[in-house]
């Protein structure tokens, strides 16, 4: 394993907003959960094929979607607090660690956000689905997310990559 070294690097703007943007988010999730609560059907519909239910399970799942949210969350916090801990694509130096790690701990930050995002938008629409006849779930917000993911993996290899 490569020894990368440890500098503490802290926290720009952007992971800051992150973070409270997510856990906003995050409650807005748990909120909205507790305020459609009584008016969810026992069963609601927890897995889609072309858009359409076709498995359903209790009304309890969607506490399953929040907390999956809130691990992925805290668990990708945790790895941003050890940014040496990465694989860098290029040789970290005392010199460079700091923007070597600066971007990684970046790229954890928008990737954690996306994620949380994406998962709130799976839960509103599962409760939207729930409560009105309409059991369309628009996948073309999902694709949209995850192409995000993607694109900013890209971004931050490139600027990773460019690092000297």
């Amino acid at each position: 394993m490569i020894k990368h070294p440890k500098i503490p690097v802290p926290k720009t703007l952007t992971e800051k907003i992150h973070d409270i943007s997510a856990v906003v988010i995050i409650l807005g999730m748990i909120i909205t959960t507790f305020i459609y609560w009584r008016e969810l059907p026992q069963q609601i519909a927890i897995h889609f094929t072309q858009e359409s239910p076709d498995q359903f399970g209790g009304k309890w799942v969607l506490l399953l979607n929040i907390a999956i949210a809130i691990i992925i969350y805290t668990l990708t916090r945790i790895l941003a607090r050890f940014p040496h801990l990465l694989n860098y694509p290029g040789h970290v130096t005392e010199e460079n660690a700091v923007k070597f790690y600066k971007n990684g701990k970046l790229l954890i930050s928008w990737i954690n956000i996306e994620i949380v995002l994406i998962f709130a938008l799976i839960h509103w629409k599962t409760i939207q689905i729930s409560l009105s006849e309409n059991s369309f779930l628009d996948s073309f917000n999902l694709l949209i997310g995850f192409v995000g993911i993607i694109l900013t993996m890209f971004i931050f290899l490139i600027r990773i990559m460019l690092i000297k």
